[in-house]
């Protein structure tokens, strides 16, 4: 993954609402708004790893 659009595409893949990735990651929804929203994600940011985990992805430099 490296942008919002690919961490909201993994999710809708797996049938998840923002608030249920969320729950899964241990994080608040409105983080999972705003990352799915930028450009270019944190890959060392703790609210993208947590998201990354669960959906099973992970980040590319």
């Amino acid at each position: 993954m490296q942008t919002g659009n690919d961490l909201k595409q993994a999710r809708i893949a797996l049938g998840w609402s923002q608030r249920e990735l969320a729950q899964r990651a241990g994080i608040d929804r409105k983080a999972v708004s705003y990352w799915e929203m930028r450009a270019v994600l944190d890959s060392k940011g703790y609210a993208t790893g947590k998201m990354a985990a669960v959906l099973g992805g992970e980040f590319s430099d």
